[in-house]
C-alpha cells in the first residue's frame, strides 16, 4: 500500500486555516501512517513541486455561492480545471493565485497528478463559525472517508 499525500492549502488567518485544523487533527488518527500531511501556506505555483507522489488529496477552504460548511469535491483533471476557470476562479480558492492556475500550469509543464482529488470547505456566508462545530466535524469525517477509499484502492 503506497502512502496517501495530504496536501493542506491554507494561512493562519480566520477561517482560511480550516484545511490545517483537519490536517492536524488527523495526526492524532491510526491513518498517520499512510498519510503524508503537509501544511501549505498560500503556495501558488510552488504548489507544483508537492505533485510527485500519488495519490493526492488537496484540502482547502474555498469560496462559493453555497451555504457555510458546504462541500466541494471534485477529481483533479483537466475538464474541472476548465470549469473553474469558466466559473469564477475564485469561487473555489480563497488565495490570490488559485488552485485553477496552479493547476493548468500542472499540465502545461505535465506534471498534472493522475490520481488526485480536491476538497473544499465553503468559508463563505459565515454567520457565525463558533456555533457550526459539527459542519467542522463533518468535513474532517469526509476527508477521512476520502483517504481511506483512495488508501483501499491500491
Amino acid at each position: 500500500m503506497s502512502k496517501l499525500k495530504l496536501l493542506a492549502i491554507g494561512s493562519p488567518f480566520q477561517l482560511d486555516r480550516v484545511s490545517w485544523i483537519m490536517a492536524n487533527a488527523l495526526t492524532h488518527n491510526k491513518i498517520k501512517a499512510n498519510v503524508d500531511i503537509k501544511l501549505l501556506d498560500r503556495p501558488g505555483i510552488n504548489l507544483l513541486k508537492e505533485f510527485s507522489q500519488e495519490p493526492l488529496l488537496i484540502i482547502d477552504a474555498v469560496y462559493t455561492n453555497g451555504e457555510f460548511g458546504q462541500i466541494v469535491e471534485f477529481p483533479i483533471n483537466e475538464n474541472n480545471i476548465l470549469k473553474i476557470k469558466q466559473s469564477q476562479v475564485k469561487a473555489y480558492s480563497s488565495h490570490s493565485l488559485g488552485l485553477a492556475q496552479s493547476l493548468e500550469l500542472s499540465i502545461a509543464l505535465d506534471q498534472m497528478p493522475k490520481n488526485a482529488r480536491f476538497l473544499g470547505f465553503n468559508i463563505n456566508n459565515v454567520k457565525d463559525a463558533r456555533n457550526n462545530l459539527k459542519l467542522f466535524r463533518n468535513f474532517k469525517e469526509h476527508i477521512l472517508k476520502v483517504i481511506l477509499s483512495k488508501l483501499n484502492e491500491e
